[in-house]
């Protein structure tokens, strides 16, 4: 008993992050953990260590033996070992069918993470329910050990169906699959006394027994207490996997940041120290809790966030102030011969496109002559003699990333025919085409409503964001090897095609060393008009920097630029534009949230006019009390945003035009009102249906 107390008692504090750290892979193989450190460890909960009247798990394949965590960008990543194994299925629930025992598997794996460092705040780790932990059982006799303030809990959760209900009641073998969290910022530390909140529930797709032991992806919020998270575009990175004896899974940081940020807190800042602990929850021994001590982990300096300069909503307003690097002409009949590959039809005809760099990502507009232009209905299929539509694209930019001309794919030439560029340039006239290194791409493909009702064939058949490398092309014939850089596929569902903003993970690259299981930002919207395109830069300069041992995209470099469009529509007519150039305007990370200010300070919303959710941004000099409340024009207050302690820092908080009562106001002109101390300050904002 001494030594498994001592055991439980070692708690390793440890201060690590470093770039050179190997990512990783959600991939039931702990080897890529070997040099992450123990972040702390725990005894094998045996018979008789505990009483009746503490929560432990008597079971080797649910006691908690050690952890570790690491932090990459804006990931968390943690592992949780177990004393035994196999620790899934772990059979732990017991259904009776007429005499007979049939298992299933259920569970809940859980870090607790206290984000002020500070044990005294938060969900103490002493108590479970109606009964004590392992740590609150130790704490009772007086041992030193080291407790935790929970202000988040984070969860890996499933449940299967038994066999016999899958047999006899058609159940599915899954039953459910979520990563979840839940706030615990307003308990009292030392009573437990408070109100808990759900800060977010991201189901996994579709679940099965593959997908219970190994997925990631990007998946949507489906239910917070926070409603502004629950949004019909935004997906957040999550993943998992299992060992033998061991769970290793991780999480995106993003919707935790907005969610406290919300409540005007800013919490998992770089350089942050936290508290982190490890739970499990079975139905074996009567919902046995089985929880460690804790140990501490440094945030990374480096955590680089979403960018949010450009809302990808279909919205252009935010594109007004960036300008037109390059226009092309509409693509009317009798344009070009038959021998140019040029789109006729409005809806693909490029009529000009913007872009912005920053060095770290890549933000495009392709603007059409028409629209609507997506749906496209580009493609035809005959089924007995009904002509049935489906939607198919591919929108690009072509980027010359060492600014000349002459090197890489020539913009004069597609395949066998002339691009507009080409026959322009035919006819002897001084256009500017491009020798492109890099192609990058949106592309979509529908399924026709026939084969939807007929062979049930889901209606989106395909979402990418793809790369290629022409770097080998001569730029004088357009002949070399082209190279695949990277594949990056949305999970499909109604809304994606439309709008999709989330963390995705390189499925496909002719360099294995970039599929390196690093999520990176991928962002699209459709406009009636037009389609923006954020992609991250990381994978690209991974590719360039492996294959040439050259660092491009860095600030100061001028790159040319063009806009192409492939579609069915004309026989794959190709639209294809002439050069542009853009600048990389900085190789600065952007989007931090904590930082040291003197001002107290209220931004202008935005979007203004909005509908139906605006961003309010502000500024606090020093920790102190602050409220940011919504009133009509007859001055009655609307709605209460923020009515709490915040941290010195720049901070956003989210109105989505509803009331105190959860109730959509009208259309008109609110003003919302920042306080703290003696300071104030009141704007407008005209919320517009």
């Amino acid at each position: 008993m001494k030594k498994i107390v001592q055991l439980m008692l070692m708690a390793l504090l440890f201060s690590f992050f470093t770039n050179t750290f190997a990512q990783i892979m959600m991939d039931k193989d702990d080897a890529d953990w070997a040099d992450v450190p123990i972040l702390f460890e725990a005894p094998d909960n045996l018979d008789g260590v505990f009483p009746t009247e503490v929560g432990a798990v008597v079971t080797d394949i649910v006691d908690i033996k050690e952890a570790k965590v690491v932090v990459v960008d804006n990931v968390m990543f943690g592992l949780l070992r177990f004393w035994g194994g196999p620790a899934w299925p772990n059979n732990a629930y017991q259904n009776d069918h007429d005499g007979t025992i049939y298992p299933e598997s259920r569970g809940y794996y859980h870090f607790l993470i206290d984000v002020d460092n500070d044990v005294t705040t938060g969900w103490k780790t002493s108590w479970y329910e109606a009964h004590y932990t392992p740590v609150g059982y130790l704490e009772s006799l007086g041992q030193d050990v080291a407790p935790i303030g929970a202000e988040i809990m984070q969860e890996w959760g499933a449940r299967t169906n038994d066999k016999w209900k899958q047999l006899n009641e058609g159940a599915s073998y899954a039953r459910g699959l979520d990563h979840w969290a839940a706030d615990y910022s307003e308990y009292d530390g030392q009573t437990d006394l408070g109100s808990d909140y759900e800060i977010f529930n991201i189901s996994v797709p579709d679940p099965d027994s593959a997908k219970i032991v190994n997925w990631e992806g990007a998946a949507k919020v489906n239910s917070s207490d926070d409603e502004s998270l629950v949004d019909d575009y935004y997906s957040y990175w999550i993943g998992h996997a299992w060992g033998n004896d061991f769970l290793e899974f991780g999480f995106e940081l993003t919707p935790l940041q907005k969610y406290f940020a919300n409540k005007g807190m800013s919490v998992l800042n770089p350089g942050d120290v936290i508290g982190i602990c490890g739970m499990t929850e079975t139905p074996i021994d009567d919902w046995g809790v089985d929880m460690t001590t804790r140990g501490e982990y440094t945030l990374p300096d480096e955590m680089p966030k979403r960018p949010e300069e450009i809302v990808f909503d279909g919205d252009d307003a935010d594109w007004t102030s960036l300008p037109v690097l390059l226009e092309a002409p509409d693509n009317l009949d009798g344009v070009f011969p038959t021998e140019v590959g040029a789109v006729v039809s409005d809806r693909v005809d490029i009529k000009e496109v913007k872009a912005k760099m920053d060095g770290e990502n890549i933000f495009w507009l392709l603007r059409m002559w028409g629209g609507p232009c997506w749906p496209n209905e580009a493609y035809q299929n005959d089924h007995d003699g009904t002509v049935y539509p489906e939607s198919r694209g591919y929108y690009h930019v072509l980027l010359d990333i060492d600014n000349d001309a002459t090197t890489g794919w020539m913009s004069t030439w597609y395949e066998a025919h002339y691009t507009p560029v080409g026959y322009l340039e035919s006819l002897g006239q001084d256009v500017a085409a491009i020798g492109t290194e890099v192609m990058l791409e949106w592309g979509g493909r529908t399924n026709d409503a026939w084969k939807v009702e007929n062979e049930g064939a889901s209606p989106f058949r395909g979402l990418d964001y793809w790369a290629a490398d022409y770097s080998e092309y001569d730029g004088q014939t357009d002949l070399g090897s082209d190279y695949e850089i990277f594949n990056y596929s949305a999970v499909l569902d109604s809304t994606n095609m439309m709008r999709h903003n989330g963390l995705l993970l390189n499925n496909s690259s002719d360099d294995a060393a970039t599929m390196d299981g690093n999520p990176d930002w991928m962002a699209h919207a459709w406009g009636n008009d037009f389609i923006e395109v954020g992609m991250s830069l990381r994978t690209l300069k991974m590719y360039f920097k492996n294959k040439t041992g050259v660092d491009y995209f860095n600030s100061g470099d001028v790159i040319g630029i063009c806009g192409m469009n492939e579609t069915p529509i004309d026989d794959w007519g190709v639209d294809m534009t002439t050069r542009g150039e853009l600048s990389v305007i900085t190789g600065v990370n952007e989007g931090r949230n904590q930082l040291m200010v003197d001002k107290f300070e209220l931004s202008n919303n935005y979007p203004n006019p909005f509908n139906p959710t605006t961003n309010i941004n502000f500024t606090i000099p020093k920790l102190t009390k602050v409220s940011v409340v919504i009133y009509n024009n007859l001055g009655q207050k609307v709605r209460t945003l923020v009515n709490n302690k915040v941290l010195s820092g720049n901070h956003t908080t989210v109105w989505n035009g509803r009331n105190d009562f959860g109730n959509s106001v009208p259309s008109g002109v609110y003003y919302y009102r920042l306080e703290a101390g003696s300071n104030s300050i009141t704007k407008s904002m005209v919320l517009l249906k």
